[in-house]
């Protein structure tokens, strides 16, 4: 857990959360994150509307929680999650060769959401989309307190 947990809180995102999500993701995610810079594509203009869309996806899903200082009530961590129905949007990563982000076609070559996962019976995954920290908040467990949170209270979820 964190170790100074107490000048920091934890909100539930919502679409309204997206301006503040994008410049965070931007800022501390992309540009940080070896695939994205290996395919030259550090800023969400570069990974396409695709990725636009997933964030929004998953502010609406009531599954995404936000890391904010108490005193500025800056978001500083982020966790985006969204429930999958492999019956229906497992075909949502197969790899499409126009689209234009190349670091959605190496993740799309390594998706779960294909036909090996309905062969396991599975029929609704919790997607962790992404997790980030702003860097001046860093190495404070900031970062496995938001994706254990995950298990409390978005598992029950997945019955539904």
């Amino acid at each position: 857990m964190a170790q100074n947990s107490s000048d920091i809180e934890l909100v539930m995102l919502t679409i309204d959360d997206y301006e503040e999500v994008v410049q965070l993701y931007g800022e501390q995610y992309l540009k940080r994150n070896p695939l994205a810079k290996v395919c030259k594509e550090t800023t969400l203009k570069d990974q396409g509307e695709s990725q636009v869309k997933d964030i929004k996806r998953t502010l609406d899903s009531g599954l995404s929680i936000g890391v904010r200082d108490k005193t500025t009530k800056v978001l500083v961590g982020l966790r985006l999650s969204a429930i999958f129905h492999v019956d229906k949007t497992s075909t949502c990563y197969v790899g499409d060769e126009n689209e234009p982000s190349k670091t959605y076609r190496v993740l799309a070559r390594y998706s779960p959401f294909g036909k090996e996962i309905k062969d396991l019976g599975v029929t609704t995954v919790l997607e962790l989309y992404a997790v980030c920290v702003h860097k001046d908040y860093c190495r404070r467990g900031i970062a496995a307190m938001i994706i254990k949170v995950i298990v409390h209270v978005n598992i029950s979820q997945l019955s539904n």
